[in-house]
């Protein structure tokens, strides 16, 4: 992602505060007490128990390539990686709700069930796309151990090279489908900065293709972000831009949540 900041100075990723040493320790014990507490490893009948386990050991640990790093712990400990699929903390709601037997049509969630991929359905129709947002932090006053600095970011300490910024606040479009691996992105910034990555062949983000993707397609990716962005229940689970199903429909960007902005290919009617 870009980290562009306000002020002169650098912004950097990956600091000592956000790479705790004792995270791949952590997240082996968890796995390890799993384990040896279920009877897992030690071929006995699982009990009726399921465990949830979210983390982002991947961007803690440096992995680049989604689920690269948990995937080889996992190995470690003996238990197996059975399917990547596009899932959201949206989705641990009715999952909890579903494993308990409650009726998810009654509800207005936004996400999706993960009980039928963990009992293995087949054909199963996933979704294809994810939001991803990020709020920027800042601070509104000059830090003063950096005063060559403007307002506006945050986490500077020791050496002036700050962690993030306000306009460091971005929403982003994950598409995973049959032919696309993609990754649209805009900035909430002045000139509503655009990037896109195809993660199957530049996995690691190095390479921006907004100024040379066709432009049909960026305007589509454009209008399925605000239609992500401002949805509701069942209409946050409408076909993706790639999917068989998909249609353009303004409606699905408006919702009893308000409008949103109008961005930069907001004048593609596609």
């Amino acid at each position: 992602m870009r980290l562009l900041p306000l002020a002169p100075g650098r912004l950097r990723r990956g600091s000592p505060r956000h790479l705790p040493s004792c995270s791949p320790a952590l997240l082996l014990l968890v796995l390890g007490g799993c384990l040896g507490v279920f009877g897992v490893a030690a071929g006995t009948r699982r009990p009726n128990v399921v465990l949830l386990l979210t983390d982002d050991q991947d961007e803690v640990l440096g992995g680049m390539t989604p689920l690269k790093k948990t995937k080889a712990l996992i190995g470690e400990m003996g238990m197996t990686f059975s399917s990547a699929m596009l899932v959201a903390n949206i989705d641990l709601g009715p999952t909890i709700l579903d494993i308990a037997g409650y009726d998810l049509n009654k509800t207005q969630m936004d996400g999706m069930s993960l009980l039928p991929i963990l009992r293995g359905a087949s054909n199963l129709t996933w979704r294809s796309d994810v939001l991803v947002e990020y709020q920027g932090e800042g601070r509104n006053v000059t830090d003063p151990t950096c005063p060559s600095l403007s307002p506006g970011v945050s986490q500077c300490f020791p050496d002036c090279v700050c962690e993030d910024a306000y306009n460091n606040t971005y929403a982003c479009v994950r598409t995973m489908s049959a032919l696309w691996n993609l990754q649209y992105c805009e900035f909430d910034d002045q000139e509503v900065f655009v990037e896109v990555y195809n993660l199957t062949a530049d996995p690691d983000q190095i390479t921006n293709i907004a100024k040379t993707i066709d432009p049909e397609l960026l305007g589509k990716m454009n209008y399925r972000l605000m239609m992500l962005q401002s949805c509701s229940g069942p209409t946050c689970r409408t076909p993706g831009v790639f999917d068989p199903g998909y249609r353009f429909d303004p409606r699905l960007m408006f919702s009893n949540r308000g409008s949103v902005r109008t961005r930069r290919f907001s004048k593609h009617l596609l």
